[in-house]
């Protein structure tokens, strides 16, 4: 059987206190951590979505320089009827009284359009060409 003083028993019990004190200390720490983790995983959500939002911005084309070349390159005796901008693509529609083929090459040969091609077959309409494009724009106009 184990005996002990008095102050044995008041170093023992001295320990137990600052043992039950760090304990709580820690326990607030781990509190604190799970809080700041979960702020920094919100952080990173959102730095995420901002890369995101900055990534489309770059990769889509400015509406204004699409209308803009499109009113330069069309000619005359074209016009277009719908114009749907989709990320990197740039999808036309319109009408020709002839050579859908020649516009959407000339297209392709502007500096700014990385991509040009008919996506259907031209198709005769009322003396004219129906004609639907793609276009993608080259990065650097972006």
């Amino acid at each position: 059987m184990l005996v002990w003083s008095a102050t044995e028993w008041r170093s023992i019990h001295a320990i137990e206190r600052a043992a039950t004190t760090q304990n709580l200390v820690l326990s607030d720490l781990r509190a604190q951590a799970v809080a700041l983790r979960a702020e920094l995983n919100t952080a990173h959500a959102a730095r995420d979505q901002a890369a995101g939002i900055a990534s489309a911005l770059v990769e889509t084309p400015r509406l204004d320089a699409v209308i803009a070349l499109l009113t330069e390159a069309t000619p005359d005796a074209a016009w277009l009827s719908s114009l749907a901008l989709t990320g990197d693509e740039i999808r036309v529609q319109g009408f020709a009284d002839a050579g859908a083929a020649d516009y959407a090459l000339a297209l392709g040969e502007r500096d700014e359009i990385a991509e040009a091609r008919l996506e259907s077959q031209v198709a005769a309409d009322d003396g004219g060409e129906r004609f639907e494009i793609l276009l993608r724009f080259a990065p650097a106009e972006r």
